[in-house]
């Protein structure tokens, strides 16, 4: 996406207006994957602290390098597990808990969806691989 995003629309919009929403999800714990890999295996030996400042560290950085790529990269991994605790329970309806994520995940898909989809379509000659789930039936 990077590659044909000739404007750099989505650098601009995670590097500049969703900066500081990219570093609420970079610096949570719960909406990092190592933490709730440690706990459901009981591995109380903390490496998952470990994985998580490093990977911090390196996420930061990116924002403040403006590296658009490294902090899409780690952005969508945190997504994707906020994804996950809304899908399997961890996080529900109307809940206390977990909703400022919530909200700037909320806001971040609002942006990238649309802008990631208009550069497909603005650039049919490009190959994104294999479709995941085509579809199917009638």
């Amino acid at each position: 996406m990077l590659a044909i995003d000739e404007d750099r629309a989505l650098q601009r919009l995670i590097c500049d207006r969703y900066s500081g929403p990219a570093r609420v999800l970079i610096e949570n714990p719960y909406v990092f994957d190592a933490f709730w890999r440690a706990l459901r295996e009981h591995d109380a030996s903390g490496s998952w602290e470990q994985r998580f400042k490093t990977s911090q560290r390196a996420a930061l950085h990116s924002v403040m390098s403006r590296d658009a790529m490294g902090t899409l990269t780690v952005v969508f991994d945190r997504l994707y597990v906020l994804r996950n605790q809304l899908v399997h329970g961890g996080a529900t309806w109307n809940g206390r808990v977990n909703r400022r994520q919530v909200r700037d995940g909320v806001a971040l898909h609002g942006e990238l969806v649309p802008m990631i989809l208009s550069l497909m379509i603005e650039h049919p000659e490009t190959e994104f691989g294999e479709i995941a789930f085509p579809v199917v039936g009638a």
